[in-house]
C-alpha cells in the first residue's frame, strides 16, 4: 500500500472552493505567450466546459524535457476537478546535465501564471503553481517572487541539495537491487561529488530553504514512501523546519 505523506501550511480547498461537479466535460486551448527574457512558447488549457471565474494552475515541470504524457493527464485530472490548467512547452535551450537556471525556469512558470490569469475561464485571484520532482525547486522559488500567485503546490519536492538527493536516490536503487559496501561509496556518493567538481552537475548544491522560508502563500506537500527518487521522509521534515523557523504553521498527515 502506498502512504502519501502530505504536509499543509493552509486551507488550499478554500482557494479552489465553488468548482463544478467532477467528470465535467474537458475543453482545451492551445495559446501562445511571451515569456519574462522575451522569447515565446507555447501551451495547453485544460478547463471545464463553459468555465468562467474558476480556480487556476500551472504545471511546472520535473527535469528533463516536459514532454512526457503525464502532464497532459494531470491537466485533464484538475480540469475535471473544476481547475482550469496549463501545462507549457518547457524551456530546453542550454537545457543539459551540466547547466539549467532554476531561476530563469522560475520565471518561465511566473510567465505561464500570469498568461493563465489573462484567461476568461480563470479567476485571477486564484492561480496557483504545482511542481514536481524538479519542479518542485522551480515552483517555490518562482512562488516566492511573486505575491500574485495564489498557492502552492508540489509533489516529491526536495528540502536538500539536488546533489544530496541524487546521491540519495543512487544508494536507495543500488541497495534495492542488493549492492552493498564500497560500490555504494564510489557509484552512489563519490560519482556525484566528482561530477558536481567537475561542473557536469547542474545546480548540484542548489540550497531550497531560504525559498521556503520566504514562501507566503498557503503550500500542499505531497510525498509517497515508495518514492525511489526524493527522501520522503527527510524532505517533509525540511518543508515542516523551514516553515516553523518562520512561523507558517503546519498539519502534516498521512493518507
Amino acid at each position: 500500500m502506498l502512504t502519501r505523506f502530505v504536509l499543509l501550511t493552509s486551507m488550499i480547498a478554500a482557494l479552489v472552493a465553488f468548482a463544478p461537479t467532477a467528470g465535467a466535460d474537458e475543453t482545451t486551448a492551445d495559446i501562445t505567450f511571451t515569456r519574462f527574457d522575451g522569447t515565446t512558447t507555447t501551451g495547453t488549457v485544460h478547463a471545464p466546459a463553459g468555465a468562467v471565474g474558476l480556480p487556476g494552475v500551472v504545471l511546472v515541470h520535473g527535469s528533463g524535457d516536459g514532454r512526457s504524457p503525464q502532464y497532459a493527464q494531470i491537466a485533464t485530472a484538475f480540469a475535471r476537478q473544476g481547475i482550469v490548467t496549463l501545462r507549457y512547452e518547457k524551456r530546453t535551450e542550454d537545457y543539459t546535465p551540466a547547466h539549467r537556471d532554476y531561476s530563469l525556469l522560475a520565471d518561465d512558470a511566473l510567465a505561464g501564471a500570469a498568461a493563465l490569469r489573462d484567461r476568461p475561464e480563470v479567476d485571477p485571484a486564484r492561480v496557483g503553481l504545482w511542481g514536481l520532482s524538479e519542479g518542485g525547486w522551480v515552483a517555490p522559488l518562482a512562488a516566492s517572487r511573486s505575491e500574485d500567485v495564489a498557492f502552492l503546490i508540489v509533489v516529491g519536492a526536495n528540502a536538500g541539495a539536488p546533489a544530496a538527493q541524487q546521491a540519495w536516490a543512487n544508494e536507495t536503487r543500488f541497495g534495492a537491487a542488493g549492492v552493498r559496501g564500497s560500490m555504494v561509496d564510489t557509484l552512489g556518493r563519490n560519482a556525484i561529488r566528482v561530477s558536481a567538481a567537475a561542473g557536469l552537475f547542474a545546480q548540484a548544491y542548489y540550497d531550497p530553504v531560504p525559498v521556503l522560508e520566504a514562501i507566503g502563500q498557503p503550500v500542499l506537500a505531497i510525498w509517497g514512501d515508495k518514492d525511489r527518487l526524493t527522501p520522503p521522509g527527510d524532505s517533509l521534515r525540511g518543508f515542516r523546519d523551514a516553515f516553523d523557523r518562520v512561523g507558517k504553521p503546519t498539519t502534516p498527515c498521512a493518507r
